[in-house]
């Protein structure tokens, strides 16, 4: 899965990231998922719209992903990490590919 973040402030995203790190990292540990990269999404990928952040999450399959967006405490979790640090976002899905 790609994520795009746009950050409400450059202090949310220092805050986001650690976040991410003690409250969702286990979470995605529990269903097998790999955060595959994390950077900057610099002006050469930013077309139409302005992204901070560029995350690529790997998921061992879609159930897995599934299970993990619809537990209550990811729910919980994730959307008060959103609704404090992140202006937008999206994300999308993707399977890979031989």
């Amino acid at each position: 899965m790609m994520n795009l973040i746009r950050f409400r402030s450059p202090e949310a995203q220092l805050r986001f990231m650690e976040e991410m790190s003690t409250q969702v990292r286990p979470m995605l540990d529990e269903v097998g998922a790999e955060i595959v990269y994390s950077g900057d999404a610099g002006p050469e990928f930013n077309i139409d719209e302005q992204w901070d952040r560029l995350i690529l999450v790997r998921y061992p399959s879609y159930e897995r992903f599934y299970s993990l967006v619809t537990n209550e405490t990811w729910v919980e979790v994730g959307g008060t990490i959103r609704d404090a640090h992140i202006a937008d976002s999206r994300l999308l899905l993707t399977t890979p590919t031989s």
